[in-house]
């Protein structure tokens, strides 16, 4: 497979992961051009991560928050910041980041999501621990 296809299907993953929908053709080529224009190295333990997050959201989320905590300027981080980025700057995915109204009883939602969000830590930990990074 060449690399604008791994990059392309890397864009669409991570997408899925970050806003929960596929990459559009701007966001891949971007993703793509940039991934081609940094030249990041993954280690060997880094790269069987990598494809194990490629394959479940959930796992991709949770070795995020380890990495986030452990991390936070490992080669991981930054191809999913790179495409948190380029999702933030399209005009396609910008309902996604702008502010919504949130009315009082939806608070309950994001203590949930506070309290997700420190098992995914909790667990992201020891998967990056164990994946020996």
């Amino acid at each position: 497979m060449k690399d604008t296809d791994t990059h392309h299907g890397e864009a669409d993953r991570i997408a899925l992961y970050l806003v929960g929908r596929p990459a559009g053709e701007r966001e891949r080529i971007i993703y793509s051009q940039a991934m081609d224009r940094l030249s990041l190295r993954m280690t060997e333990a880094e790269a069987r991560l990598w494809s194990s997050m490629l394959r479940s959201r959930r796992r991709m989320a949770r070795v995020d928050a380890g990495l986030a905590l452990l991390r936070p300027t490992s080669v991981l981080r930054r191809k999913l910041l790179l495409m948190l980025a380029i999702l933030e700057t399209s005009p396609e995915f910008a309902d996604s980041f702008l502010p919504g109204r949130c009315p009082p009883f939806k608070a309950l939602g994001v203590a949930g999501a506070a309290v997700r969000g420190a098992f995914r830590g909790i667990a992201g930990v020891v998967l990056v621990k164990w994946a020996g990074l």
